[in-house]
């Protein structure tokens, strides 16, 4: 008898557990695809200063910094054109919402099609950030 009392708290305390992340994952912020879509979009256009300007990562740097991450940018842009010539198209295959220490963060599935007929499926990381959601 008291091995049955035993395991039903544990199930009652199982589904207690399971309704409670259930509920912490409802009020979870979450990109739509078409925020995804937009920012995708924006990290690979040639608009550097746009782009740099959308990225939590420099937010509050230096100008020195920046303007090193928009030729690392550039850079890497210019290397995806001249090894696959640039991005013939892509798509948003899953968008996973999670929190993070400063607040809301996503990681977005991106399949990307290039001008050389190769794919890939890339890891596209945004965070929350003053009611929007903007670049790492």
């Amino acid at each position: 008898m008291r091995l049955i009392h035993l395991l039903t708290t544990f199930m009652l305390a199982g589904i207690l557990l399971s309704c409670s992340s259930k509920n912490e994952d409802a009020d979870l912020k979450r990109p739509s695809n078409r925020e995804v879509r937009q920012l995708y979009e924006l990290a690979t256009s040639d608009n550097f200063e746009k782009i740099t300007a959308k990225m939590a990562s420099c937010k509050d740097m230096p100008a020195t910094y920046t303007e090193e991450m928009q030729n690392a940018l550039k850079m890497h842009a210019q290397q995806i054109k001249q090894t696959k010539g640039g991005i013939k198209g892509f798509s948003v295959n899953d968008i996973e919402a999670f929190r993070s220490d400063d607040g809301y963060a996503a990681d977005a599935h991106i399949q990307v099609e290039y001008n050389d007929s190769t794919t890939e499926e890339i890891l596209f990381r945004l965070v929350y950030d003053n009611g929007k959601w903007i670049l790492r």
